[in-house]
C-alpha cells in the first residue's frame, strides 16, 4: 500500500468569494485523506465574508491569514511561511 504523501495548498485572493467555496469543494471531494492536506489562504480583503465561507468546511485542514498586504508574489510568501 502506498502512503499518501503530506502537501500544503496556498491560495492568496482578493475579491474571490464564491471562487474560493467552489475551490474548497472541490478539495472536498478528492480521493485523498483530508488530514494529509493543508489548505492555507491568504486572504487579502477587507472585510470578514471569506472566513465565513471558510468556516463551512470544518472537515477540511485550513489555515486562515489575513493579509493587509497587497499583491500576489507578497501574498504567497506569507502562506510558504506558514505551511
Amino acid at each position: 500500500m502506498v502512503k499518501n504523501m503530506k502537501f500544503s495548498l496556498i491560495v492568496a485572493t482578493l475579491g474571490r468569494f464564491e471562487e474560493v467555496g467552489k475551490f474548497l469543494k472541490s478539495v472536498e471531494q478528492c480521493n485523498y485523506d483530508n488530514k494529509d492536506v493543508e489548505i492555507i489562504i491568504v486572504d487579502q480583503n477587507e472585510t470578514s465574508k471569506l472566513a465565513a465561507i471558510v468556516n463551512e468546511f470544518k472537515n477540511l485542514n485550513i489555515i486562515h491569514v489575513k493579509s493587509k498586504i497587497k499583491g500576489l508574489s507578497q501574498n504567497r510568501n506569507i502562506g510558504i511561511a506558514k505551511a
